[in-house]
């Protein structure tokens, strides 16, 4: 366990058997909750995370008087209406990353990881080329930038 600050804990490692099994990244962030779609639901939430591939794979919060370790899975197939609007997302911002990829977060939210200097282009001036997109959709897009974190 690393500790940054003496009330800190921020990774977790798992050894069995003198072997690490596995090493999670600790990030307490504000947010609405994985599975959650109302902005008002936003929370204190412990993100525990794969610490060599940043997958997202348990969520720590509260919710009323108790403590919720929620493992999150990753959706293998998406409905046919996701695949479409994943489908739309990407021919619209393939021209400025070609490695773009999408991903449908609850009903009517997108997040799109692309390259860092990608992501002036697809939001435009003023914010042009995303809200054109998010009004076409009807879905609410977040950019991220994409790569391999810094240690």
């Amino acid at each position: 366990m690393c500790i940054r600050d003496s009330h800190i804990v921020d990774t977790v490692i798992f050894v069995k058997d003198g072997e690490i099994k596995k090493v999670y990244d600790l990030r307490l962030t504000v947010k609405v909750p994985t599975g959650m779609t109302e902005e008002d639901l936003a929370r204190p939430v412990v993100e525990v995370r794969d610490f060599e591939t940043g997958e997202l794979e348990y969520e720590i919060y509260t919710f009323g008087e108790e403590n919720v370790i929620v493992p999150i899975k990753e959706k293998k197939e998406g409905t046919p209406i996701e695949k479409l609007a994943i489908e739309r997302i990407y021919q619209a911002i393939r021209r400025y990353d070609p490695g773009a990829t999408v991903e449908i977060k609850g009903g009517n939210r997108a997040l799109i990881k692309v390259a860092r200097s990608a992501i002036p282009k697809i939001i435009g001036r003023h914010g042009s080329n995303i809200s054109q997109l998010e009004e076409e959709l009807g879905i609410r897009i977040s950019i991220q930038p994409r790569g391999k974190r810094k240690k």
